[in-house]
């Protein structure tokens, strides 16, 4: 069974609650994301993949973190981000993984501190990369943050091709893209 290495894990035994994997329909999977991440909720996100490990990431934040200004606010911190197996990151919808991941969420209710918590995000970000080379996953990344986290989601590799296939299948910027705007006879952007 695929979730047998679950069972096996030695922090099982601590877990405050355990259930046993049983079938579940879509629309359970849909209430439970709902009563998770309640759409009357505000979120900012983002993503880090760093080639430091989870102690120096985590210290680096340990202090910002507990200055959030929402109890809502979170930071995820996977133990096994992904396989480092080439051949299946070859494929991923993420190609610059690292040692370690974080996946940051600032999450509120009043628009009035839209400032706060954002700036707290970015904060902890800064803090968790202080280099600002770490990559990210493109889904939840904070591209507003600075201009170059988009190209930093991807592979070298992996960010021209995309170029290449937009240059292609979309020379005139028909459709919205965080990649930059290329035209015939442009030079592709190369890290």
């Amino acid at each position: 069974m695929a979730l047998e290495p679950l069972g096996a894990c030695p922090f099982a035994e601590q877990a405050l609650s355990r259930k046993k994997p049983e079938p579940t329909s879509f629309a359970a999977l849909y209430d439970g994301a709902g009563r998770a991440w309640p759409a009357a909720h505000r979120y900012a996100a983002d993503t880090l993949w760093s080639a430091e490990s989870y102690e120096t990431v985590m210290t680096r934040i340990a202090g910002v973190l507990a200055r959030a200004p929402s109890g809502k606010s979170l930071v995820l911190a996977p133990v096994q981000p992904v396989s480092p197996d080439p051949a299946l990151l070859r494929n991923m919808a993420f190609s610059a993984p690292g040692e370690s991941y974080l996946a940051c969420y600032a999450v509120w209710d009043d628009p009035a501190a839209d400032e706060a918590n954002t700036g707290w995000l970015r904060e902890t970000m800064a803090a968790a990369d202080p280099s600002g080379r770490g990559g990210h996953y493109i889904a939840e990344a904070d591209l507003e943050a600075d201009a170059d986290r988009a190209r930093r989601s991807y592979a070298a590799a992996d960010w021209v091709r995309l170029q290449e296939l937009k240059l292609e299948w979309d020379p005139d910027d028909v459709f919205h893209s965080y990649l930059a705007p290329v035209s015939r006879g442009a030079r592709l952007e190369r890290p």
